[in-house]
């Protein structure tokens, strides 16, 4: 299922929020600038501030090796290159986020669709963050029915689900949305991040276990 049809095809209620890829940069930053100009991540770019943070090494989870990046001022989403220091420098991610925002780019536009499709073409995604929202406050005990549960020293009352025992899903996040964003109103946000191992045409996105979590959280 290509990036296109993963828009089209999942449930009303479940959106993609990021699209990430692991991969070589050999030539791949160059093919992407043929989509939209990149320029240096600062502390002043208007990126999100939990990329500065992975830069500047605040931020100490899966990309702690961050050394640098690149971000698309221009694009029709917010995309970002962080560069990675492991395997000498030869890898990146690549990475489209807040797809499902509730301030910039509320809906994607069908142009911006395609691009995503031929971007993650060049870079072959390695995992996708699927959202569920809701004004519903979770339920965060029923959580601990699909694994352990974590609590880190975070705000806006998040709950980490890293080891799910879920098929197809690698991590659950669970936080306050409108409390991180500052939106009116009350919205909670799930996080689903689901690996893909395969050719992207393959890959079915494991639906029914998402459905479990928010039936049993919400």
């Amino acid at each position: 299922m290509s990036l296109r049809s993963a828009f089209q095809n999942l449930p009303k209620y479940l959106s993609i929020d990021s699209i990430e890829s692991y991969s070589r940069k050999s030539g791949r930053i160059d093919k992407i600038k043929e989509f939209f100009e990149l320029k240096p991540i600062t502390d002043n770019a208007r990126v999100s501030g939990h990329l500065k943070k992975k830069i500047k090494g605040k931020d100490k989870d899966k990309h702690k090796d961050i050394t640098g990046g690149l971000y698309a001022p221009n694009a029709p989403f917010s995309f970002a290159i962080l560069k990675d220091n492991r395997n000498d420098y030869r890898f990146a991610y690549f990475i489209a986020y807040s797809l499902k925002s509730y301030k910039e780019h509320k809906e994607l536009s069908e142009t911006a669709k395609d691009t995503l499709d031929k971007l993650f073409t060049v870079c072959p995604p390695s995992s996708i963050d699927i959202c569920f929202d809701t004004p519903t406050k979770p339920n965060f005990e029923a959580l601990g029915l699909f694994g352990k549960v974590t609590k880190p020293y975070r705000k806006y009352e998040t709950r980490y689900l890293n080891e799910p025992e879920l098929c197809g899903i690698d991590r659950v996040i669970i936080y306050d949305k409108s409390l991180k964003d500052e939106l009116a109103g009350t919205l909670w946000r799930i996080e689903f991040t689901l690996p893909i191992s395969q050719a992207l045409r393959f890959y079915e996105p494991p639906i029914e276990e998402m459905e479990r979590v928010i039936t049993a959280v919400f």
